[in-house]
């Protein structure tokens, strides 16, 4: 799935410009808050913590951490559980209606940035905006594959967000969400939110809808990693979300307010994903969007 980006815009080319001028961007902006509380003098972390904490940031990617105990048979049984096949009815929702809904919000929220940068400052306005762009045309492009490939792509949003199951793994209590309904839950928190003129919680943005960026790979890696851990097929997807990956990273950890120290110890301690406590099935929060919008 071959990439055409938008035409740049000036604010896009003065991007770098405007992030280092981004505390006074702040004191013009309230309504959202650039900087993370320790993006002015960054934590130091080592090159696992790093990993760790950008793995908060990719809730779709694989792979799993906590089932290593496992036999193999059981720990096969267990990822195929995480992302099992779907029906043909259930294949016709998620690739009609789902679909839709999401290319509906990722339109709604474009729209919304594109006519008010104020409410995330001009560099960031351009980047989601970006984003939710090539999401919704990645998508549009997944349901025209092969009869075969819209079987994968309607498995993948169907699957449970490794986020969330590893979540689950450590406290038991946490809710598993499919990949679906987490990206129809986050388009439709943010609108809500923006729509309302209500401040954005920093973690929210730089954790759960920048999670969102390459997500169309994730979920795929994901479903193979599911399928088969030990093979190449889902590191193969992975790779093929660079080298843009690097400077979304920098990005990330910059607003997070981490920096990699490859002399770092490891005494900095990751914190966990953030509940937004919203409904906990997405076909419900579905009935609000049918299918159809334009």
């Amino acid at each position: 799935m071959p990439d055409h980006p938008r035409k740049a815009s000036p604010s896009t080319l003065a991007m770098l410009v405007l992030l280092a001028l981004a505390s006074l961007a702040h004191s013009c902006f309230p309504c959202f808050s650039l900087f993370s509380p320790f993006s002015m003098s960054p934590r130091l972390v080592n090159e696992q913590q790093y990993d760790t904490l950008l793995r908060q940031s990719r809730l779709a990617e694989p792979p799993l951490e906590g089932l290593s105990h496992l036999p193999p048979d059981e720990l096969a049984k267990k990822l195929a559980s995480f992302a099992p096949p779907v029906s043909p009815r259930r294949q016709a929702l998620i690739l009609d209606t789902v679909m839709a809904t999401i290319l509906t919000l990722c339109k709604k929220l474009d729209a919304k940035l594109n006519n008010d940068t104020r409410l995330l400052g001009l560099a960031n306005s351009e980047w989601f905006r970006d984003l939710f762009f090539h999401l919704s045309r990645r998508l549009e492009e997944m349901n025209k594959g092969t009869e075969m490939m819209k079987e994968t792509y309607a498995r993948a949003i169907d699957a449970k967000l490794r986020g969330d199951v590893e979540e689950s793994m450590r406290h038991g209590s946490a809710h598993v969400r499919t990949i679906g309904g987490f990206v129809v839950q986050t388009l439709q928190e943010l609108l809500d939110m923006l729509e309302k003129g209500e401040e954005v919680p920093h973690n929210f943005f730089w954790k759960d809808v920048a999670s969102l960026e390459h997500i169309d790979l994730d979920m795929l890696a994901w479903v193979a990693y599911c399928s088969n851990p030990k093979g190449m097929g889902w590191q193969g997807f992975l790779a093929r979300r660079e080298p843009g990956l690097q400077v979304s990273n920098r990005r990330i950890a910059f607003h997070r307010g981490f920096s990699l120290d490859h002399s770092s110890k490891p005494e900095f301690e990751v914190g966990s994903r953030q509940d937004s406590g919203f409904s906990t099935h997405y076909d419900d929060l579905l009935k609000a969007h049918p299918s159809g919008y334009q």
